[in-house]
């Protein structure tokens, strides 16, 4: 199965949050940085629930919603 990868604008989308917030939780440590590619972060599933956890974010939203 392929991961789908996201880039921040959609993560925040996803999470109803601003990606300032995002980026506020990946230079200050709490959260890992994601993998970059043509070096732009690209998020994976998994980041994406680790941030939503840390957010305190219950319900992410689906990628057509």
């Amino acid at each position: 199965m392929k991961k789908q990868l996201m880039s921040l604008k959609d993560v925040a989308a996803r999470l109803g949050t601003q990606p300032y917030r995002i980026v506020y939780l990946l230079t200050t440590g709490k959260v890992p940085e994601p993998n970059r590619v043509g070096g732009k972060r690209v998020f994976s599933t998994d980041d994406l629930n680790r941030i939503a956890k840390v957010l305190g974010v219950e319900e992410v939203k689906k990628e057509d919603e």
